[in-house]
């Protein structure tokens, strides 16, 4: 039995017991990708401007 077999089969009853489609568990996944993507930008944008201002100002 291949892995994604495997994976499927112990998937497939989590999304079905939320209700949820393949089709909607795919843009689920999709936005909490893009939203976690996003704040680890953003949290490393903020940590080397501080960066930045603790070197400039030592």
């Amino acid at each position: 039995m291949h892995i994604d077999q495997m994976l499927a089969e112990w998937t497939a009853p989590l999304w079905a017991q939320l209700g949820v489609n393949g089709i909607a568990a795919l843009l689920m996944l999709t936005v909490l990708y893009f939203t976690v993507k996003w704040a680890v930008k953003n949290g490393v944008k903020a940590a080397f401007q501080e960066m930045k201002e603790t070197e400039e100002t030592t």
